[in-house]
């Protein structure tokens, strides 16, 4: 049995990759594949050694690159050679559907992929009820039960179809060769994802790391596309009769997810690019102030339950003011809006999100003349590659940062030692394109300078940025991947509040609130508020102020801040954020050393 076992560990790579099986783990290993996109405990029934292990260690190896096909369409399409997934893994595995007796798998060199690449869709989706077969109490060969939605979009449209599980462990290709060639995969073939046809899926896959670079770089099915849209137009035109509960548990957090997609795209950066003046920024909705924000948007989600038209721009001023005696409407409600706004739209400076409320409540009678105002940039980022747009590396950086230190820092990945791969891959196989050959930290690297360059690019219509929440099993060390590179003056806090850059001489120059000390006290939370906390820090540095090159020399640009807290206990992630203040003449003091970034 013990002989078994190893023959399978070395031939199948499945539960750990090869390239795992290189490195020393940073967290137990699972017996989950290591491109799981977040299904959970295996379960298997039996903890002894299955007889259905034994039937998979007398299986042909393979390589190369397999994808799925309906048996009934192989006349049509062009590959090299073909693999009976049934008879070689299915017949004896739990999760095996009658349905999969219909299809094979079929093995494509780069040039036929080239050739047939508008027939291939790739697919994504979260693994859910995964099961596996025993050896000797060990998990192995887990995949998933939720793939035949897949299956049946091949057989509909007569695609040729790549899966993940069904491309190493189903064909017996060592994981680590499939996950070197998934990146380029993705990012220049089409992608298709059980979340656009079931909008409740959406949120949840939001949250996994492989699934992050199959949802935020390549192009998207057009059909899936559409459904999705469908379904926004069709709960926004519900909110129009009146129906709060609509509004409150089905729309706002599908605008949420939905928006959150359209970030990890580039949205902010491409309308900015693209003409964005159609579309009302930050600044328009109320002057950016967060608070007030969600209250104008909750105001015109109000108006447009009652059947409203038009987009009613309130004083910011007057927005503050409004209390259950003076609100023009019902305060109960507009309340209960401005609530839910705060907790799934507003933290995030969520623009596409507010778009999408704002935008897809309007009648259906002035859809082709105002909804489409926003459509057009969410279709060009959905149907082709969100990168198309980018004529160069820089833009790629701009575009892509914000999503890709977000989701490194906050997305979960079920093996630890996967997630500079499930984050970076794609986004480095972008990259080579450009010609600019990275590895996962450099890419990084990349993406922190990126993030703050947009943030000066789009300026005031882009709200305050922070990394909210950081994934606990990122090891300590790693969760600034990319950072190590930025150079920049302290700023210190003294116990009677005032606050200054350094130079390299110790000396200081005070440069008063324009710094955004407020900013910090306030909004980011980085300096303690507790007045005792304050002097306990009196005369230390706490946080590390950083800004780009290009706005210390051009006076007309604004300043991109990037902050992080230096005194973090050992056991909690350094608090990070960013914020964009305009430069003005006379507010700010003459630099002490240049900042910039590495």
């Amino acid at each position: 049995c013990a002989l078994r076992c190893e023959l399978r560990r070395t031939w199948m790579g499945n539960g750990l990759s090869a390239r795992r099986d290189r490195r020393q783990p940073l967290t137990p290993s699972s017996t989950e594949a290591p491109m799981d996109h977040g299904a959970g405990r295996v379960d298997t029934g039996d903890k002894g050694f299955s007889a259905a292990a034994d039937f998979y260690v007398d299986r042909p190896a393979h390589s190369g690159k397999w994808f799925i096909i309906h048996k009934s369409h192989r006349a049509e399409f062009e590959f090299e050679e073909a693999c009976d997934i049934w008879a070689q893994f299915f017949a004896v595995h739990p999760n095996a559907s009658e349905y999969l007796k219909q299809f094979e798998a079929v093995k494509l060199c780069d040039d036929q992929i080239v050739k047939q690449r508008n027939r291939i869709r790739l697919s994504s989706y979260k693994w859910e009820d995964v099961k596996g077969v025993s050896c000797g109490g060990v998990d192995k060969f887990a995949i998933p039960s939720n793939y035949t939605w897949f299956l049946q979009v091949l057989e509909k449209y007569h695609y040729i179809g790549w899966m993940d599980f069904m491309a190493n462990v189903v064909v017996n290709v060592p994981t680590g060769e499939t996950v070197d060639y998934m990146g380029e995969l993705y990012s220049q073939s089409v992608v298709i994802a059980d979340w656009m046809f079931d909008t409740s899926k959406l949120s949840p896959a939001m949250s996994r790391a492989w699934i992050f670079q199959e949802m935020t770089f390549g192009a998207m099915d057009e059909s899936g596309v559409m459904s999705l849209l469908s379904k926004v137009r069709e709960l926004g035109q519900q909110v129009r009769t009146g129906d709060v509960d609509c509004l409150l548990n089905q729309f706002v957090p599908l605008a949420n997810a939905f928006g959150e997609l359209l970030l990890r795209r580039g949205y902010e950066n491409v309308v900015a690019q693209r003409g964005g003046d159609t579309l009302r920024t930050f600044k328009v909705y109320a002057r950016g102030y967060r608070s007030r924000v969600a209250r104008q948007v909750a105001d015109q989600l109000v108006r447009r339950l009652g059947g409203a038209c038009e987009y009613v721009a309130n004083d910011a001023d007057e927005i503050k003011t409004w209390k259950r005696d003076n609100y023009h409407a019902d305060w109960d409600l507009f309340d209960s809006i401005v609530q839910l706004l705060h907790k799934q739209v507003i933290p995030r400076g969520s623009q596409p999100a507010v778009h999408l409320l704002d935008y897809y409540t309007l009648p259906a009678g002035q859809q082709g003349e105002n909804t489409n105002v926003m459509e057009p940039y969410v279709l060009e980022l959905l149907l082709g590659p969100a990168y198309a747009g980018c004529a160069d590396f820089d833009r790629v950086k701009k575009q892509f940062g914000q999503s890709l230190v977000l989701a490194y820092a906050s997305c979960a990945a079920t093996f630890e030692i996967d997630r500079d791969d499930a984050i970076t891959q794609v986004a480095r196989s972008v990259s080579r394109s450009f010609g600019e050959v990275l590895n996962a930290e450099a890419m990084l690297a990349a993406a922190w300078r990126g993030w703050a360059a947009s943030c000066v690019e789009v300026g005031e219509g882009r709200a305050t940025f922070s990394v909210p929440f950081f994934q606990p099993t990122i090891p300590a060390g790693r969760r600034l991947l990319g950072l190590e590179p930025l150079h920049g003056s302290k700023m210190t806090r003294a116990s009677d509040g005032w606050s200054w850059y350094e130079d390299e001489n110790g000396e200081a120059y005070y440069p008063g609130k324009d710094l955004g000390v407020g900013v910090f006290e306030s909004q980011l939370g980085l300096l303690p508020r507790d007045k005792d906390t304050f002097t306990l820090l009196a005369d230390k540095s706490v946080v590390e102020v950083f800004a780009c090159a290009g706005p210390a020399c051009v006076p007309e640009m604004l300043f991109t801040f990037v902050a992080r807290r230096l005194e973090s206990p050992p056991d909690e992630p350094a608090a990070l954020a960013a914020w964009v203040k305009e430069r003005t003449a006379g507010h700010w003091p003459k630099p002490a050393k240049k900042v910039t970034f590495a």
